[in-house]
């Protein structure tokens, strides 16, 4: 097992080869991967998921924060599970998973927030196939609305708290 500085090196060197192996393998985001590709991303010669089988959020257990979020896809018209959408101020917004605030999933993307890492964003285009979205980045949280706010890199530099532009909005 990997402690301290180790543990923190191992996440950022994870997140790094991660996304350097999605930019290969999708066109550089372009397209869509499934999910039984993604089983194919290794790390010290060893598989490591990228997303999780059951659950929208990816926390491992190696790392100290998640990892990776998903969406789900539903044909057009079908409810999904959780209600991911875009917000006024075109930031994303990924809801909490169940209603737990300290549900540890939800624990998992608050310290993601907290040490403002890179995280994965897989959002569903079909049956199995997701389209990765990276990096992005948990900017706030609206416990009021159970959920997070997520900004991919170039929003994250335009989301200042408390700048005069939102003062005015």
């Amino acid at each position: 097992s990997v402690h301290g500085s180790d543990a923190s090196d191992f996440d950022s060197r994870l997140r790094r080869e991660a996304m350097a192996w999605l930019t290969a393998r999708t066109n550089d985001g372009m397209d869509p991967i499934s999910r039984q590709d993604l089983l194919d991303f290794t790390i010290d010669g060893e598989m490591f998921r990228l997303m999780d089988r059951t659950r929208g959020i990816r926390k491992p257990r190696e790392l100290p924060s998640a990892l990776s979020i998903s969406t789900t896809y539903r044909p057009p018209g079908a409810k999904r599970p959780y209600e991911d959408a875009m917000g006024s101020d075109g930031l994303l917004r990924y809801k909490w998973s169940t209603t737990d605030p300290d549900n540890m999933d939800n624990r998992g993307l608050r310290a993601a927030m907290a040490s403002g890492v890179p995280l994965i964003w897989f959002y569903g285009v079909g049956p199995s196939l997701f389209q990765p979205i990276y990096p992005v980045f948990i900017v706030a949280e609206e416990p009021e609305q159970q959920q997070f706010v997520i900004a991919t890199e170039v929003a994250r530099d335009l989301h200042v708290a408390d700048s005069p532009v939102e003062e005015q909005l």
